[in-house]
């Protein structure tokens, strides 16, 4: 389909200038304190720019994740919205025209689904079709509860279905997977708050340790089996921290985009 002006790609994220000076610095900041911790030498950082690529790619999937959901949100929202008008006698089309001021009260018009609406808004002034739309924007959210919300739509269109009781069910249907994520994500907040407590206690005992001992962690660094030594630890942490985030995130993510 075509248009002049292309909608977002919820696969992907547009960093802002802001956002992005900011990740590399906290970026930064992890690479020296590894660097210190683990080599106490500014060489390290060299070597160490891999794992800040990795981190970097990481904090990108987390915002492309947090935008998805939030779209999702924002979309059940609209969705119990056009239901109701529907329900008074309004086509889908002109249920959807009217759906755009709604959500511009309620999000603003920052938010993604504002944005989807005013394309759809435009799509239709120039005649193509809800079902085509709605196809575009599903495909571009990534998001498996508004792909299947599209198909379902064009057939109903084609069959003459009842859109409105479609609208409610698909609506009552994503809000039960949003409210089992908001409880299995209170449910795990204090694992959470164990995970970040555990991940930063080899760090501060450490530090404590130089603190109270200077000198005495000494012949780890400068050294080769030193090196070795402090390199497997490194990578025993590394390790040992993303199986902690995989598991928190299977946990806790997989209940609402999949």
């Amino acid at each position: 389909m075509k248009s002049s002006v292309k909608p977002p790609d919820y696969h992907e994220y547009v960093w802002t200038t802001w956002e992005r000076i900011r990740t590399l610095g906290q970026i930064l900041a992890v690479l020296v304190l590894f660097s210190y911790f683990f080599y106490r030498s500014v060489w390290a950082m060299g070597p160490l720019l891999l794992l800040g690529v990795f981190y970097f790619k990481r904090l990108k999937e987390k915002k492309i994740y947090l935008r998805q959901e939030k779209l999702l949100d924002q979309f059940r929202e609209c969705i119990m919205n056009v239901a109701a008008l529907l329900q008074a006698g309004y086509s889908l089309e002109n249920a959807f025209l009217q759906e755009k001021e709604e959500m511009e009260n309620i999000y603003g018009k920052e938010s993604d689904i504002y944005a989807e609406l005013a394309y759809i808004r435009r799509g239709l002034h120039i005649n193509i079709s809800i079902e085509d739309l709605l196809e575009d924007f599903a495909e571009r959210s990534g998001i498996e509860d508004i792909v299947q919300f599209a198909q379902v739509v064009m057939i109903t269109k084609r069959s003459g279905g009842d859109m409105a009781q479609i609208m409610q069910s698909t609506a009552q249907r994503i809000g039960r997977k949003i409210e089992l994520h908001k409880e299995m994500q209170t449910a795990l907040s204090a694992r959470k708050m164990e995970f970040h407590i555990m991940r930063a206690m080899p760090f501060v005992i450490l530090a404590y340790v130089n603190i109270s001992n200077p000198g005495y962690f000494d012949v780890l660094y400068h050294n080769i089996s030193g090196i070795v030594l402090m390199t497997i630890c490194l990578i025993v942490f590394l390790f040992s921290t993303e199986m902690g985030e995989r598991i928190l995130k299977q946990l806790g993510e997989g209940t609402v985009l999949s």
